[in-house]
C-alpha cells in the first residue's frame, strides 16, 4: 500500500496528494492567474485596476461629503474603510477637541454592527463589516481603541459610483433609524448647563423604581 501520510501533502481542496494515492505538492492555484491573464491581457488588466482604483477615490470623496459617515482611511488599494457617526457627535468632538469616549465608541461599534447584519440580511448591498483592535482617526478616535469599521471592497468591474452611492445612502439611513431605536440621547454644547439636571432626573427614576416608589426608606 501506498502510504499518503507526510508533511508534503497540504490540505487544501484539489492538493494531489488529497486526490490520488502519490505523495503531492500544492494545488495548481497559479492557474487561475495565467488564465485571467491570458484571456484579457496585461493591458486590459491594468486598466481593470486603475479603474477600481479610480471607482475607491470617487467612493472615498463621497464618504467624506456625507455628514454622517466618517472615512477612516485613504489608501491606494480598492478598499475604503467608514464608519457611521452622527453629526451631532462630530461636531461635538471638533468643536470641544476631543475624540470619541469609551463608551459613546463602543455605542457606535454596535450601531455599525447592526448596519453590517441588516444590510447583509436584505441582499440589496454588501458591505464588509469587522472589529479592528486599533483604528486611530486623528479627529474622533483614540490609538488603541477597537473598532468596528465598515469596509467597501471595490473588485467588481461592473461596480459603479451609483452602486456606491445606494450603499451609502443606505448606511445613513439605518444608521439613524438604529440611533432612534436604541434611545441614546445627544447632550451637545448648549446642553452643559442642563447636564446635571438630566442626571439628577435619571438617577431620581432609579431610585423610586429601586425603592417602589417609596418616600422615605429606613
Amino acid at each position: 500500500a501506498t502510504s499518503i501520510s507526510s508533511n508534503l501533502v497540504l490540505n487544501t481542496q484539489w492538493s494531489l496528494g488529497q486526490i490520488t494515492p502519490f505523495i503531492g505538492s500544492k494545488a495548481f492555484d497559479a492557474l487561475k492567474l495565467w488564465s485571467t491573464i491570458k484571456f484579457f491581457g496585461k493591458r486590459r488588466i491594468g486598466q481593470l485596476i486603475d479603474e477600481r482604483l479610480e471607482l475607491t477615490h470617487a467612493i472615498e470623496l463621497e464618504v467624506q461629503r456625507r455628514p454622517n459617515l466618517v472615512l477612516l482611511n485613504e489608501t491606494d488599494i480598492n478598499s475604503c474603510m467608514m464608519m457611521f457617526v452622527p453629526e451631532e457627535i462630530q461636531q461635538y468632538c471638533l468643536q470641544k477637541s476631543t475624540r470619541l469616549s469609551d463608551h459613546d465608541r463602543e455605542k457606535l461599534n454596535r450601531l455599525n454592527r447592526q448596519i453590517k447584519e441588516k444590510i447583509r440580511q436584505d441582499g440589496e448591498f454588501y458591505v464588509h463589516g469587522f472589529p479592528l483592535k486599533s483604528c486611530p482617526h486623528k479627529q474622533f478616535i483614540l490609538p488603541d481603541s477597537p473598532v468596528y469599521v465598515l469596509r467597501t471592497m471595490n473588485g467588481n468591474p461592473v461596480s459603479t459610483i451609483d452602486n456606491a452611492r445606494g450603499l451609502l445612502d443606505t448606511i445613513e439611513r439605518l444608521g439613524k433609524q438604529f440611533l432612534a431605536e436604541s434611545g441614546y440621547q445627544f447632550v451637545g454644547l448648549s446642553d452643559s448647563e442642563n447636564r446635571l439636571q438630566l442626571v439628577q432626573q435619571k438617577l431620581d427614576i432609579q431610585l423610586r423604581t429601586l425603592f417602589n416608589d417609596e418616600k422615605f426608606i429606613a
